[in-house]
């Protein structure tokens, strides 16, 4: 149960993040998504990352670490106390 909130948490942070960060053509997106977008943003960057982590926070995660491998992408690595145990 706690994977399946954290799957779905984890996921639609990606896809937050993804979405508001990406802009492909249709064609080009089907065949090189491995995810399917749920929804998309107007906000800028830094405000969807912010709303990111603090649903995830409030979903009972913690924020292990953030970090941007280049510009217009974001990791957040998030971590709770049943992974910990593992």
């Amino acid at each position: 149960m706690v994977f399946q909130r954290m799957s779905r948490v984890v996921v639609s942070a990606f896809l937050l993040l993804t979405g508001a960060a990406l802009s492909v053509s249709a064609s080009a997106a089907e065949a090189l998504q491995p995810y399917v977008l749920a929804q998309t943003s107007t906000a800028s960057m830094n405000a969807t990352i912010e709303s990111v982590k603090e649903a995830l926070v409030e979903q009972g995660f913690d924020v292990a670490g953030e970090y941007t491998p280049y510009d217009g992408a974001h990791v957040i690595v998030v971590t709770d106390d049943f992974l910990r145990k593992e």
